[in-house]
Parts: C-alpha cells; structure tokens; sequence
C-alpha cells in the first residue's frame, strides 16, 4: 500500500508544474529508486519527455517513453493513459483520473495545478486513496 502525496502548487502554469516534476523525478532518481510517469496522454508524455531532457543543463535523469524502451530501461518511465504501466517504486501520476500502482510501488505522487478545476480532479482523487485505506498527505509549495 503506498504512501500518497499531493504536491500543492500556487500557480496553474504548464512550466511551473513541469519544472516541480523534473525536480521530484530527479530527487527519486537520485535516491536510486525506480519511476513510473503516468501523463494524460501521449502528447503530455512527449512534453515530460522533453523536460526531464532540458529542464537543468547540470543534471540527467535517465528516462524513456513507454514505446520506446531498450533492452536495458532506463530507472524512469513515461507513459500515459491506456499504455502499459509497469511497476515502479515511485508512481507520478499527471493524469486526471486515480491510479492503481503496482505491488513495488513504495510512493504516488500528484501534482495539483492551482485552477479550481485541477483542484476539484484531485480532491476526487484524494477521497479515491483515502477510501481505498491508504495513508493520503499534502505539501503546498510557496
């Protein structure tokens, strides 16, 4: 049963929302734990994508799209709604609607974007962990 977490932003802006998840990606990443990046759908997927690669020149977090995997994959997956969702230790999910992480997963992460629509999605989501008996927290960002 994972822990959940629900990062709190200010803002309802695409870049600050990203750059939180590249920083969060990296930190689990540099813990040596494995990452799972649920998007919305592919052309979300694609955009993370392209963050994790660009978002500080000092810094790489190994990463793939799920259609794209090598043969060795890499510690942090992106994938999206009706793709396969392997297992990981950390669950990061974008999506609009609640996950059910795998047995490995330690640890889900949401984002709440500061638009009252986002925080009515993820309010449903939050009553959805809670309901299943998990432990739900927040963080509000300054």
């Amino acid at each position: 049963m994972p822990d959940v977490t629900f990062y709190v932003l200010p803002q309802d802006e695409e870049t600050t929302r990203m750059q939180v998840l590249c920083r969060l990606v990296e930190k689990a990443w540099l813990q040596d734990l494995s990452i799972l990046v649920l998007a919305e759908d592919q052309p979300e997927a694609h955009r993370i994508d392209e963050a994790l690669w660009s978002f500080r020149p000092e810094s790489f977090v190994p990463h793939c799209l799920i259609d794209h995997i090598p043969a060795k994959a890499p510690p942090a997956l992106i994938t999206w709604s009706g793709q396969a969702l392997p297992d990981a230790q950390v669950w990061f999910n974008i999506a609009r609607t609640p996950c059910q992480p795998g047995r490995r997963c330690q640890r889900l992460i949401q984002l709440v974007a500061g638009s009252a629509e986002q925080r009515e999605i993820q309010r449903q989501q939050w009553r959805h962990y809670r309901d299943l008996g998990w432990s739900v927290n927040k963080i509000e960002l300054a």
